[in-house]
């Protein structure tokens, strides 16, 4: 008989803190405005579905509530429109890599 480690080791936990972990870091990359934006979204009503409801305000229970669906809630539509939107404004509207400095 062999006996399924697999059932010992706590997943829905462990995929809980790496989406954690992945949110909070895509949040604090340098020059991102991502948590900014998701805020301005959802309090506008603006957030696909409500699948990044509460997103800003609780990652932990977001990820909990999320499970192994988590990457595709947060990297589907949403954070590449507002990534593209971001690209957009600093190759199109600001001077050098200062997002604060427009043209």
């Amino acid at each position: 008989l062999t006996f399924p480690l697999r059932s010992l080791v706590p997943w829905q936990e462990i995929v809980a803190e790496v989406c954690e972990g992945s949110v909070l870091q895509v949040f604090n990359m340098p020059g991102s405005n991502l948590r900014f934006q998701l805020g301005l979204l959802e309090k506008q009503g603006l957030l696909e579905g409500g699948s990044m409801s509460g997103l800003v305000t609780d990652v932990d229970a977001w990820c909990a509530e999320k499970g192994p669906d988590w990457h595709h809630d947060f990297y589907g539509v949403t954070v590449k429109c507002l990534w593209y939107a971001d690209d957009f404004c600093r190759d199109k509207l600001c001077v050098g890599d200062d997002a604060n400095n427009p043209q």
